[in-house]
This record gives C-alpha cells, sequence and structure tokens, in this order.
C-alpha cells in the first residue's frame, strides 16, 4: 500500500482510514490463515475479511463496489507491518524507562496495571519513589503505543510500509 500521486482521491481515503483505524487500535483479529476481523468504525459490529484467492469483505462498502475497502486495506497493511516489524525487527528496542517526575532512570518494575486497553508495565523510581505507568503519554489510547506512534510518523510524513 503505496501513495501514489495516479490513485483517485476516494482511494487516497480509503488508504488514510486505514490509518485511523489502526491507530485506534483497532487492529484486525486473525482467525485463521485466510480470515480476519476487523471492528466497525460506525457501529459495534465486525466485518469478516477472506483472503481465499482474493479478498473478500462483508462491509457494504465492499458489496457494492467490489474492490478493496479500508477493512481490506487494513488486513494488508497489518500484515505488511508485521513482516516488516519480524524481518527488520527487531526495529524497536526496550529501553529504560525514566522517571516522568524527577527525569531519574535509576527506575526498577513494579508490577502490571490492568486497563481497559490492557496491561500496562507499572515503574517505580529509586530516587523519589514514585510509581508511574510506561507511556503515560498514550495511557488513554488503545493498542501500542509504540505502533501508534511509528503509523502516525508515517502518515505525517507521507510514507507507507
Amino acid at each position: 500500500m503505496e501513495y501514489t500521486n495516479q490513485k483517485k482521491p476516494s482511494e487516497q481515503m480509503r488508504e488514510v482510514r486505514v490509518y485511523a483505524i489502526i491507530s485506534k487500535g483497532d487492529t484486525p483479529k486473525q482467525i485463521n490463515k485466510e480470515t480476519f476481523e476487523v471492528p466497525s468504525q460506525n457501529d459495534n459490529g465486525i466485518y469478516t475479511i477472506t483472503k481465499n484467492g482474493g479478498w473478500k469483505c462483508t462491509c457494504p462498502d465492499f458489496e457494492k463496489r467490489h474492490k478493496d475497502c479500508k477493512h481490506i486495506h487494513s488486513v494488508k497493511f497489518y500484515l505488511e507491518f508485521n513482516k516488516k516489524v519480524k524481518t527488520e525487527n527487531k526495529g524497536i528496542v526496550s529501553e529504560k524507562q525514566s522517571c516522568p517526575y524527577c527525569k531519574g532512570v535509576n527506575t526498577v518494575g513494579c508490577g502490571k496495571r490492568h486497563t481497559k486497553s490492557g496491561q500496562k508495565q507499572r515503574y517505580q523510581c529509586n530516587d523519589c519513589n514514585r510509581k508511574f505507568i510506561e507511556n503515560k503519554d498514550y495511557e488513554r489510547y488503545k493498542g501500542n503505543s509504540k505502533t501508534t506512534s511509528l503509523i502516525l510518523d508515517l502518515y505525517f510524513k507521507g510514507i507507507s510500509l
């Protein structure tokens, strides 16, 4: 999925919506080798995407146009992204958390916090004895904060995978 100037504005908008879907934390869920589920952005529904020979989606947009919809694009993007991360990787290196209060780096893990969006690692600063969670800037976002940052960075730079 690469941006080119030859694409129609409607196709470009579908690709932009893919970034919105993924950055919101609504990543495709793989059911089996050929089947994925993507949550609807408009209601509580779930659309099923299958790859058997060609891409198919159960959303009204695909059923009407018979062209790749934003859900199919999101699955393609998700698969490409996972493939790149696995091969190049390792790309995102775990770094020592610094304390957001005193900026000290003398921190230790201190359990996990269970939130609606999943578990968050908690830390304790040995300098000021305060506790904090990782990536506080992203605490209200679903999904992985590093993935969200990477996707937004790619979007604003006009680059695609």
